[in-house]
């Protein structure tokens, strides 16, 4: 019974321990200076302890515990957990020119490679966010490490630990090669930064020059997107805060916060949503408040870094009030679709990709985001453009209107006094006439007065002539 026990265990560790050596070896030779570690060359160990050294791993009787990855973008997603990721290397061409070994994503805490020197000791170099940029073997913004140039064939460890979910990609590269996609990823990410940069800073003199508070928000939104980014590829920790290790937690907490509430508060004021639709106005703040507080609470619990995924409610619900906006003819508002799409495609793909429903992983997948907010960015300024234009040609109507209003008051003004002129002056000549009637009956008055006066002067006469013939008789 026991016996027949031992001989079912051996087989199925037998069978194990096949299944775990199916991970390919790499060859690499002179045709190509970059090598991609997919997935069928690694196999993982999850230590969910934290416990294991170099030397518990690198015995025959461990090597079941790695396994073939889940899918073929493997990710660190525990952060609880330290990853160990084995690979095997092999070709005459490592004995003849330089090569590295390069961990794609700068978001690791701590990254160590470890192999076996010729002398059968294992060899180690670490790097990591938790140390200063330039304890880094190399001065580039991802974790790169020279391989050795003595053997043609070697094995590697990679130990992983980080807060955050890392990705899992790993490159060999020749020195040559190396130099050439540095050299060229960093110019493409200057321009990237230099593009947002240029438009953050003349966004901000606009809104000195005119006041207009939009102007602000879209320069806290793009100063929130320069900040996210430099996060995510590095850069920042490469260029700014590269002596202080600790503000890359503080980075990775704050920006996904900044990013989200500048963007809804420029998408709120842009689109004015408050005035013309309240109800996904007041939708958008309950669920970016609820998205802040989930990232609050993942902070608390001390998981860093941004979830994309947790965008996916308050971004759609800021989609749909963009294009019921533009049916309502508010036309800026199809620019601001139009940019958005490319931002909210962005953060789908990153999050199917991130949630393994998705198996890409690229140039293009990694720099997705990046690419998508320079495109929204350049779309967001001819936005703005198009809404300063609207808002012109409405204060222009508006002062024709006002224009026109006065013209017509002053038309019935001058109505209004011609009327009043005529009345005056209908008034003023029938009392001109009046007064010549008045003029004519005194001076026949005047006229009768000195005939009375005349008859009263013949009367007068009379009766002092028959006052003498009165006289005269009685004296006779």
């Amino acid at each position: 019974m026991h016996a027949s026990l031992k001989i079912v265990w051996s087989i199925l560790f037998s069978l194990s321990f096949l299944y775990i050596k199916g991970a390919d070896t790499l060859f690499v030779d002179h045709s190509s200076g970059d090598y991609n570690l997919t997935s069928n060359y690694l196999s993982i160990f999850r230590d969910s302890s934290r416990t294991f050294e170099i030397e518990d791993l690198i015995r025959e009787d461990k090597a079941h515990w790695f396994r073939p990855p889940e899918s073929t973008n493997p990710h660190a997603f525990d952060p609880q957990a330290n990853y160990w990721v084995r690979f095997t290397v092999k070709g005459k061409v490592l004995t003849q020119k330089g090569w590295i070994l390069e961990a794609a994503d700068p978001r690791i805490n701590e990254i160590a490679v470890f192999y076996k020197k010729t002398s059968g000791k294992m060899a180690k170099e670490k790097a990591g966010m938790l140390y200063t940029f330039d304890q880094k073997p190399y001065q580039h913004k991802n974790f790169v490490f020279e391989l050795p140039n003595d053997q043609e064939q070697f094995t590697f460890y990679v130990q992983i630990k980080s807060s955050t979910q890392s990705a899992l990609l790993f490159r060999i590269r020749s020195f040559e090669f190396f130099t050439f996609y540095a050299l060229y990823e960093y110019y493409l990410l200057g321009l990237f930064y230099g593009i947002l940069a240029i438009m953050s800073l003349y966004n901000l003199l606009l809104y000195f020059t005119f006041k207009e508070s939009l102007y602000l928000y879209y320069t806290l939104y793009v100063a929130s997107c320069i900040l996210i980014t430099f996060a995510e590829d590095g850069l920042g920790f490469h260029f700014i805060w590269g002596k202080i290790p600790e503000l890359n937690y503080f980075v990775f907490n704050i920006s996904p916060l900044l990013f989200l509430v500048s963007f809804a508060v420029y998408s709120i004021s842009f689109l004015e949503l408050r005035q013309r639709l309240p109800f996904i106005y007041k939708g958008i703040l309950f669920f970016t408040g609820l998205t802040c507080l989930y990232f609050i609470i993942k902070i608390l619990r001390g998981h860093y870094g941004w979830n994309v995924t947790a965008y996916i409610l308050p971004f759609t619900l800021i989609y749909i009030g963009g294009l019921v906006r533009w049916r309502q003819n508010f036309r800026p508002a199809g620019y601001f679709v139009i940019a958005y799409t490319f931002t909210i495609a962005a953060v789908y793909i990153t999050a199917l990709r991130i949630n393994k429903f998705l198996e890409w992983d690229n140039i293009f997948t990694i720099y997705i985001l990046n690419f998508s907010l320079v495109v929204e960015v350049l779309l967001l300024s001819l936005a703005q453009a198009d809404r300063f234009r609207q808002i012109k040609l409405d204060k222009e109507r508006v002062q024709e209107e006002a224009i026109g209003k006065l013209q017509e008051l002053n038309l019935i003004k001058d109505r209004i006094n011609r009327e009043i002129e005529a009345r005056v002056d209908l008034q003023t000549k029938e009392l001109r006439e009046k007064k010549e009637i008045i003029e004519l009956q005194n001076h026949d008055l005047s006229k009768a007065n000195e005939q009375l006066k005349r008859q009263a002067e013949e009367i007068s006469r009379m009766n002092q002539l028959l006052s003498q013939q009165k006289e005269a008789l009685e004296v006779n």
